[in-house]
């Protein structure tokens, strides 16, 4: 995946979610993202471990497996911001 832009830089143009992935990932609250996802239609609720917010039955999901093992799911939109964000303060670390 490739950022659709620099994701060091807040200004008007940024999406929301952008900022908010970066205090979770830099706090620790996120850990980095996985390298392979599964996409698929949600057969039921599942809660987005980026956003929160809850991926809808006959959404598109993004399954992976945690650091711990556990599955989990996020937005495709969210997936984009994490990898984007992660990528850019990996890139910016000494």
């Amino acid at each position: 995946m490739e950022a659709l832009h620099d994701a060091n830089t807040a200004d008007d143009h940024e999406p929301p979610i952008y900022p908010e992935v970066r205090k979770r990932l830099e706090q620790g609250i996120l850990s980095r993202p996985p390298e392979e996802v599964q996409v698929k239609k949600a057969t039921r609720e599942h809660t987005c471990v980026v956003c929160q917010q809850v991926i809808q039955p006959g959404r598109v999901q993004n399954d992976f497996r945690a650091d711990d093992g556990a599955r989990a799911s996020v937005h495709t939109l969210c997936l984009r911001a994490w990898v984007d964000v992660s990528r850019a303060l990996k890139a910016a670390e000494p």
